[in-house]
């Protein structure tokens, strides 16, 4: 389960962040972009990061996981469109 990694890499990010402020700031929500073929399940790392903040100073801060598609341009016709499943070498 790679979402307890990232949810490490993420909370060490914002501690960074938070300590280089020069006030102390004050955390309610945490947005995220995850693209929908990055492999992350949204639910496993909301878990994660409940789990992982828990008597933390991020402990109660709400995790806002904002899900984007993969764009892809084809060359052929010139136009952008949406995948919607992964690419086979079919």
């Amino acid at each position: 389960m790679h979402e307890t990694d990232m949810t490490k890499a993420l909370i060490l990010t914002i501690k960074d962040w938070a300590e280089s402020q020069p006030q102390p700031a004050q955390i309610e929500k945490v947005h995220l972009v995850v693209g929908k073929f990055t492999c992350v399940e949204p639910v496993s790392l909301k878990f994660a990061f409940e789990v992982q903040t828990r008597n933390t100073f991020l402990e109660g801060v709400e995790l806002v996981i904002k899900e984007i598609p993969l764009i892809a341009f084809c060359h052929g016709c010139q136009q952008d469109g949406e995948l919607n499943a992964p690419l086979s070498n079919n």
